[in-house]
């Protein structure tokens, strides 16, 4: 039986996910420490220098699906 923390990723989803691993350090922090999005100048950054260039349009939409995704569940709890 899977563990709660357990998850199956496609592989076609890996440099997507692994892209989104990559801008966990750009969330910017409002009042009460609590996240409130990504910082799109540092997200740009990782863009330019993980992501080929056809692709980076299509890996920013994906991120900010993420990134609205992400703060739905965060500031669910």
């Amino acid at each position: 039986m899977p563990q709660d923390d357990e998850f199956y990723l496609w592989p076609e989803n890996l440099d997507m996910f692994n892209f989104w691993m990559h801008v966990q350090t750009q969330w910017q922090v409002g009042s009460e420490n609590q996240r409130v999005g990504l910082n799109y100048a540092g997200v740009e950054v990782c863009l330019r220098r993980r992501v080929k260039k056809p692709l980076r349009d299509e890996y920013f939409v994906m991120a900010q699906a993420m990134e609205q995704a992400a703060l739905a569940a965060m500031h669910k709890k």
